[in-house]
């Protein structure tokens, strides 16, 4: 079954481990932990605050982004440093395409790329030297990734439309 990629270019880090590795799951389940601001925002959207009540709830929000921005910002100096790093030339919703032959057939990786400003963690398995199928995501994340892969992937038809236009 050949698989549809989509053309990316995106900085990855990755290293060789298996969803066991303690300390490769506790920086994948830290990270992006304070995701709760945007259900917030959901949530209130749907809510019916008088003028003064909304002034306030939308002053707490920007409060507590500001210190998510900062917790993040540390976050990011303590992350783990990861053996290898590469690129990401495209991908599909389940895939990830390297674009040089960095992974060994078979085996499982922990590894870490930005997407929409926002670090994304997840655990591949090679199908080949530069093949490798995400097997863990936490929830958010996919719901951003899959987002990105859409985006990607409307912008592809959109060319190849201009293309035959032309």
């Amino acid at each position: 079954m050949e698989m549809n990629f989509f053309t990316t270019g995106l900085k990855i880090e990755f290293q060789k481990s298996d969803l066991s590795d303690s300390v490769f799951l506790q920086e994948y389940l830290n990270l992006n932990a304070n995701k709760t601001l945007a259900k917030w925002k959901k949530l209130s959207s749907r809510t019916d605050f008088s003028e003064g009540e909304r002034l306030v709830f939308d002053l707490l929000l920007e409060l507590k982004s500001d210190i998510v921005s900062l917790k993040q910002s540390n976050e990011e100096k303590s992350l783990l440093e990861l053996g290898q790093k590469g690129f990401i030339c495209a991908m599909n919703f389940e895939c990830l395409k390297f674009s040089e032959e960095l992974l060994e057939s078979g085996s499982e990786y922990y590894a870490r790329f930005d997407l929409n400003s926002q670090k994304i963690a997840v655990f591949l398995k090679a199908l080949d030297a530069n093949t490798a199928k995400i097997i863990k995501i936490k929830s958010d994340d996919e719901s951003v990734y899959s987002a990105f892969v859409v985006e990607i992937q409307r912008d592809m038809i959109k060319n190849l439309k201009g293309k035959d236009e032309q």
